[in-house]
């Protein structure tokens, strides 16, 4: 009660460890000094849903984003019937080190309201969204903003993506969605390392990828190593991995297909206007199912200069309706070095493999491309290997 300092004090709310619901009957205070930089450098860390009537004397906020955090609610909810103040937006901060990913769906980004207070929230400092640069070792991304997109609001949220090492399912129990995916960037990480696997849709998924590259701030990101599997249900677009970026390569992704229907399937594509980056080591394997067009690797844009090279595309059961391609690409760059297996030279095609369509190594070049033709197999014709 005196005139002293209150200063570099710690509230943490929760372990981030155990599945809480705190409810705080009053006001959480970092100190209550009135003195000049009295409540410097105090800090609240909030590791666990809770409710509190407001909070005050703070200058740092910390969430720390975990997999035992109700996404449904606010990690903080300030009920108390007035505005939160004197909150540097520069200082909060959103970690996101703990978090291992088992919550986030395949359909939708990885979405958490920070901090809600209907009656207002009033920062300072506040220039607009802030995205956590890369940091070695990183999985995730975020963009963290008001609800307003002001310093006058009401919610402070953050959305984001993994971009690396996820393993997610799309199920026919997860409802009906445009798009599903296991690894994204919105701001050029590298995707790679993700695998999405599809047992069954709710009527049609537009797109369905293993790992998905685009780029709001630039023209970079790269996809590789990641991997799409269909086993069942009804995607209209399917990519091992897509990048949309105009610098972006797909390198070593990869569908592999037992089940389901398909209009048009890559092992990966770049669709990118005037695409420079290369497709290139892809490959799509087919055991079942029905697909309309498959190619291995491809530049779908006019205006694009990149190359569609080393895909593979192997057959061992399902039905083709349409073409098949090694490589394609509508630019100027070349398709070359690309493979069409047909069996895996052990077992006959299963049976009712039907190939309608004509077999292509590339749609531009011939040299380098290869069928292996390791069962007996009918197809409409054949064009471009060498």
């Amino acid at each position: 009660n005196g005139t002293g300092k209150t200063a570099q004090n710690t509230v943490t709310i929760g372990d981030g460890e155990t599945a809480l619901n705190l409810a705080f009957a009053g006001i959480l205070h970092g100190g209550n000094s009135t003195a000049a930089d009295g409540n410097k450098g105090n800090t609240l860390n909030v590791k666990a849903n809770a409710t509190a009537k407001n909070i005050k004397n703070f200058e740092h906020l910390i969430f720390d984003l975990n997999d035992k955090i109700n996404t449904a609610n606010p990690m903080l909810h300030l009920n108390g019937g007035t505005a939160t103040t004197d909150l540097d937006w520069t200082k909060i901060k959103a970690d996101m080190s703990h978090l291992k990913g088992d919550n986030i769906k395949s359909y939708e980004p990885l979405g958490q309201v920070l901090m809600k207070n209907a009656n207002g929230i009033n920062l300072t400092g506040y220039t607009g969204a802030i995205e956590r640069p890369y940091q070695a070792g990183d999985k995730f991304e975020f963009s963290m903003d008001t609800d307003t997109h002001t310093n006058n609001a009401t919610e402070i949220n953050i959305r984001g993506y993994q971009f690396k090492d996820h393993n997610a399912k799309y199920e026919t129990s997860d409802g009906a969605h445009p798009n599903a995916w296991a690894g994204r960037t919105a701001i050029g990480n590298k995707v790679e390392n993700n695998t999405l696997t599809v047992n069954g849709t709710t009527g049609t998924l537009d797109t369905a990828h293993g790992g998905w590259s685009e780029n709001n701030k630039g023209t970079t990101g790269d996809a590789e190593n990641n991997t799409l599997v269909i086993e069942g249900g009804s995607i209209t677009k399917a990519f091992g991995a897509e990048v949309r970026t105009k610098d972006g390569s797909a390198t070593g992704n990869k569908v592999e297909i037992t089940g389901g229907t398909m209009d048009d399937v890559s092992g990966a594509a770049l669709t990118a206007a005037g695409a420079t980056g290369n497709a290139s080591n892809n490959e799509v394997k087919i055991s079942g199912g029905t697909i309309n067009g498959v190619v291995g690797g491809a530049l779908i844009d006019g205006g694009s200069t990149g190359n569609a090279t080393n895909n593979t595309v192997t057959v061992e059961g399902g039905t083709v309706t349409g073409d098949l391609y090694g490589g394609f690409t509508n630019g100027s760059g070349k398709t070359t070095g690309n493979t069409i297996n047909l069996g895996n030279g052990t077992d006959a095609l299963k049976s009712g493999t039907a190939l309608s369509g004509t077999l292509y190594g590339g749609n531009k070049d011939a040299e380098g491309n290869t069928l292996n033709v390791k069962a007996k197999a009918e197809a409409g014709n054949i064009k471009n290997f060498e």
